[in-house]
């Protein structure tokens, strides 16, 4: 007669699995520990809001990014003794705000421009505790930008200052109305970000290339 002996193995396997997930798992369960309590100490002891502080900096990067490629690509046809037209200063601003919807959209928003804060924050859309590290971020990346072109490109203030051509009365509607335009188109594509989808940049894109293209 021949008896079976039992086999071990797999139990044997099974703890060893066991073991290795529930390692895992402490592992992992102290490593967001460690990372709750360098967020805790920032926001305590500092005062500083991790999360709030990457917001600001995308806005003052995206902010940056705009402003600069207008200047840059204005500077260039300069240099380069090319009249500069309003098609191509209305496909640099649209494409530019695509790279920076994309970019740092999921982090901020990407506002870059205090108007769009100001108006998500009467709405609701935005906590109006937000709105002046924002605004100061956009600013600040606005200022960074034209100087850095400066340094670049040689840029004088009268090169990239506007003036209206047919009085303060034309401009202020006409900026009142593309302000409009772009806010609008936001403001629906924030009720229902679903109705786009992933085009929601283009979307944003074309709405900045057709305010620049009627205000001039």
């Amino acid at each position: 007669m021949i008896m079976k002996l039992p086999s071990f193995e797999n139990d044997l396997s099974v703890e060893f699995q066991v073991d290795a997930s529930t390692s895992e798992q402490s592992t992992s369960t102290s490593t967001n520990g460690e990372m709750l309590k360098k967020r805790t100490f920032c926001s305590s002891t500092l005062g500083i809001n991790p999360t709030l502080i990457r917001m600001a900096l995308a806005e003052a990067l995206g902010t940056f990014l705009l402003m600069f490629c207008l200047c840059g690509m204005m500077a260039s046809m300069e240099i380069m003794g090319v009249q500069v037209g309003l098609m191509e200063y209305a496909t640099t601003a649209a494409l530019t705000v695509v790279v920076v919807v994309f970019s740092i959209g999921p982090i901020s928003g990407a506002h870059i421009n205090p108007a769009v804060t100001l108006a998500f924050a009467a709405v609701g859309h935005f906590p109006w505790s937000k709105v002046p590290l924002y605004v100061v971020a956009q600013v600040g990346g606005s200022i960074l930008a034209t100087y850095t072109g400066k340094l670049v490109y040689g840029l004088k203030a009268e090169f990239v200052t506007t003036r209206p051509l047919h009085g303060c009365t034309s401009a202020f509607l006409v900026e009142l109305l593309a302000t409009f335009i772009v806010l609008f188109l936001s403001a629906s594509l924030t009720n229902d970000p679903q109705s786009t989808g992933p085009l929601s940049g283009f979307v944003v894109g074309v709405a900045i290339g057709l305010a620049v293209l009627i205000s001039g």
